[in-house]
């Protein structure tokens, strides 16, 4: 019985796993954002302006060649896609 006792006593989240996860989750998220090269948008959001912004990198259909291409190349996607869906309707 005692064996038992203890096995319930350990169930469950221990006191402050909760904020230590939670700073371990935000951690982790600020490194994956370093690695696709969106650290300065966050907390901050990304602007519908700096999105549209255009510059050399966004009017090229180049080959995604880096971590840090794949999100602009997606967001551009994804706007050519609301952009034409929008003009056919």
């Amino acid at each position: 019985m005692d064996y038992n006792r203890d096995v319930n006593k350990n169930w469950g989240p221990q006191p402050g796993s909760a904020q230590r996860d939670s700073n371990q989750l935000r951690g982790e998220l600020i490194s994956f954002l370093k690695t696709l090269g969106l650290e300065n948008y966050y907390p901050k959001k990304l602007t519908l302006r700096t999105l549209l912004e255009i510059n050399s990198t966004t009017v090229s259909n180049e080959d995604i060649d880096s971590l840090q291409a794949i999100p602009w190349a997606f967001l551009r996607k994804l706007l050519m896609i609301v952009f034409f869906s929008k003009k056919w309707h």
